[in-house]
Order: C-alpha cells, then sequence, then structure tokens
C-alpha cells in the first residue's frame, strides 16, 4: 500500500456496533470519529448509516484500508461486519482484512490494567469462546466449557473479562476494546497491504466452530 492514511475499524461481533475511523500520518496514528452502541438487534441495518456518518462528518469519500473483527463470536454478528467490510472492499477497491476478537480485546485491557488478561465470551451451548494475553503474547482463541477455560486461563496478577454474569469477573460491557492500542501496534504490518493480496475475496469469518446450526 502506497498510502495509508485512513483506516476504518468495525466491530458486530457482540452485541456492540463500532465504527472507528483513524488517520495516520508522520507514523502517528489518530481516532478521527467513531460510534460505540450497544444494539444487538440493530447492527444489520445501523451500520451502514453509521459509517456513512463518520466519513462524512470527517470528510473523508472513503478509507484506505478495511479492519473488521472477524470473529469468534455470535455469528449473525460476525456474518454483518463480515459482509458489510467485503462490500465496503470490492466497492471502494481497497484492501481488508480479518482481526481476531480475542486477541485484539485481549490486547486492550492486557495494555490497560498491565496485567494478564483473560477473555470468556459466551459461546453458547455451554461452551466459552476463551484467550489469553501476557507478556509473551496472545496464546490464541479456544472454543471451550467454561470450566475447562478457567483451568487452562488462570493464575496471579491477571484479570478475568466476560460478557456473562460470573462473580469477580468485569464485565465487558462496563468498558468495551477500543481497537487504538492494537491498530497501533500492528501498524507496519497494515503499511504493506495492497489490494491484490487483501481484498473481500480473501476475508473470512471466524466461526471457531463452524455456522451456528452445527452441533444441534
Amino acid at each position: 500500500m502506497n498510502n495509508l492514511n485512513y483506516i476504518l475499524y468495525i466491530d458486530t461481533v457482540n452485541a456492540w456496533t463500532i465504527c472507528e475511523l483513524y488517520s495516520f500520518d508522520s507514523n502517528k496514528l489518530y481516532k478521527l470519529n467513531s460510534f460505540r452502541e450497544k444494539l444487538p438487534k440493530e447492527a444489520g441495518v445501523r451500520l451502514s448509516m453509521e459509517v456513512k456518518k463518520i466519513l462524512d462528518f470527517s470528510n473523508i469519500l472513503k478509507p484506505d484500508l478495511i479492519l473488521v473483527s472477524n470473529g469468534p463470536g455470535s455469528f449473525t454478528g460476525i456474518r454483518i461486519g463480515v459482509s458489510f467490510a467485503r462490500g465496503l472492499s470490492q466497492g471502494f477497491e481497497v484492501p481488508c482484512i480479518g482481526i481476531n476478537t480475542i486477541e485484539l480485546y485481549t490486547y486492550y485491557y492486557y495494555t490497560k490494567f498491565n496485567k494478564v488478561a483473560n477473555i470468556f465470551l459466551d459461546g453458547r451451548m455451554k461452551k466459552v469462546y476463551a484467550g489469553s494475553y501476557n507478556e509473551k503474547g496472545f496464546s490464541g482463541a479456544f472454543d471451550l466449557s467454561l470450566e475447562s477455560a478457567l483451568e487452562t486461563f488462570k493464575g496471579n496478577n491477571s484479570i478475568n473479562i466476560t460478557d456473562m454474569k460470573l462473580d469477580g469477573f468485569i464485565d465487558i460491557n462496563d468498558d468495551y476494546p477500543d481497537s487504538y492500542n492494537f491498530i497501533l501496534k500492528n501498524i507496519n504490518k497494515y503499511i504493506t497491504l495492497d489490494y491484490k493480496d487483501n481484498n473481500y475475496k480473501n476475508l473470512m469469518p471466524n466461526y471457531i466452530r463452524g455456522t451456528y446450526v452445527d452441533g444441534k
């Protein structure tokens, strides 16, 4: 990519609808505008409206790169975000890539609290999508029973975040992850992306366990 000036980040993986627009200039990243609201039933309708608003407000015709949280998480939420990002990538002819939901979320809390951050997102069917970020990096995302996840990701000087009602855990809805630090951390990789190799054809959802009908 010759000129990376504007980056659009999209996340509809869970109950929240998030659009964040950044500018990258002189090796510095700036957040220009954003929309963040819990809309469990409206993401499919509101996403396009809110993206248009933040682009118009910033007087930008199109982003130079589209980043989308592509799972794991809600099947419907993933499908909405990925489909929309693919449409924008094709229409604007700009590169797009998916970001692992668990990696971005755990990195957000790890950098904010300077502690090992463990995420446990409700995966239905008595399972959770779990992962951890520590000084060695990202653990990977796992589809486990809650009991197995708690056993796998435990330790001193760590924090646990969830979207379920669990005693002693941080409620993710009280401080939903922001993408700024994660994008800044990976900006050198994003600069090298091009449309030919990173376009809508290459963007795929990360369901982990397949579609929502699997296992029923």
